[in-house]
């Protein structure tokens, strides 16, 4: 399927080149490259920062044609 070959070039992109602040990657890449988690890191001089946040990501089937669904966590660490 093409939708998941995009999602491991992306995967590969994020490993070589990581965004500051953030992270994501697959949940099981053994299983569905459907299915991430994520984080992302409350900024400095923000009420957000020290602030950890986790994000569950599904990819729909038509992705990248179609919007992504997040669920938005809370994590303090």
């Amino acid at each position: 399927m093409a939708f998941t070959q995009r999602l491991a070039i992306h995967f590969r992109e994020i490993q070589k080149n990581p965004p500051p602040l953030c992270y994501a990657e697959p949940e099981d890449s053994s299983k569905s490259m459907m299915h991430w988690i994520g984080w992302i890191e409350g900024p400095q001089d923000t009420p957000y920062a020290g602030g950890k946040f986790r994000l569950t990501i599904d990819f729909p089937v038509d992705f990248p044609f179609k919007r992504i669904p997040t669920e938005k966590r809370k994590n303090k660490e």
